[in-house]
């Protein structure tokens, strides 16, 4: 009767997350999907608010 989506059930348990451990998750996140430029992600979140669209510089 009551179905909770993936993303509805996440977003309830976060609720509860420090900010410290949101953080450090967001973190770790930039570090999986930017590898060697997370920091430069970061701090372009930091800024504008929003994920960069870096290209890709390696293949």
């Amino acid at each position: 009767m009551f179905n909770l989506t993936k993303k509805a059930k996440d977003h309830f348990l976060n609720l509860f997350k420090s900010e410290d451990q949101k953080e450090e998750e967001f973190k770790n996140f930039l570090k999986a999907e930017y590898k060697k430029d997370w920091k430069a992600a970061y701090a372009w979140f930091k800024e504008e608010g929003s994920l960069p669209n870096f290209i890709r510089r390696t293949l």
